[in-house]
């Protein structure tokens, strides 16, 4: 049976709620589609992250950028929360720009696989039980705000450091570093704060460094 114009029109008038409730249900979460997708070397650099620092929770038959589930939890003064950005290539791509996990009792070493999340640009470790140095590959790290405070971290700060070219705030305190702070941290232009109290640094060397 054939349809008049005037009943093509009611019916599309009828189906314009749905289509915008569809359209609202896509653009929620950040704008994201079905399209997009956290690319596999960042979720392996996540995997290798939660081995390195014995975290057993994160659900990776999921995407990490959905924005919820084990991927965002804020509860009290525990933070684990993985940010994406997924505007990239005409919002068809995400990257991890902030990784949080604050609280949470966890163990193990400072993971070199953070250098492969390539667009980070915050990491707050703080508050738990990591030991070990900070790796020396953590120098090409392009982060605006680095914090480890409250761990067991220890050894010498690697004057690698120095070459981060975005660092603006270095939170070091309450940890087991040892030695001489490298003056080449006091090069770091971009540098607005720097925190190593509580630690076994030589304190003939703080006045070099911004507070």
């Amino acid at each position: 049976m054939e349809m008049g114009g005037g009943h093509r029109g009611v019916l599309r008038l009828r189906l314009l709620p749905l289509l915008l409730l569809l359209l609202d249900l896509g653009f929620r979460n950040g704008g994201r589609c079905a399209a997009q997708k956290l690319p596999e070397q960042e979720v392996e650099a996540l995997k290798g992250i939660a081995r390195k620092l014995n975290k057993t929770d994160w659900d990776f038959s999921v995407d990490p950028c959905i924005g919820s589930g084990t991927w965002v939890n804020s509860t009290g003064f525990i933070v684990s929360n993985v940010t994406c950005d997924c505007s990239f290539q005409n919002h068809t791509n995400c990257h991890i720009i902030s990784l949080q996990l604050m609280r949470l009792n966890l163990s193990g070493v400072l993971p070199e696989e953070v250098v492969n999340l390539t667009y980070l640009r915050y990491l707050d470790l703080s508050r738990n039980f990591i030991q070990g140095p900070i790796p020396a590959s953590w120098a090409s790290l392009q982060v605006f705000n680095l914090s480890l405070q409250g761990n067991r971290i220890s050894g010498t700060l690697p004057k690698e450091l120095a070459s981060m070219p975005m660092l603006k705030s270095l939170q070091l305190e309450a940890n087991q570093f040892e030695g001489p702070i490298p003056p080449e941290l006091g090069n770091i232009i971009s540098l607005e704060r720097l925190r190593v109290a509580l630690n076994l640094f030589q304190a003939d060397k703080y006045d070099r460094f911004p507070n």
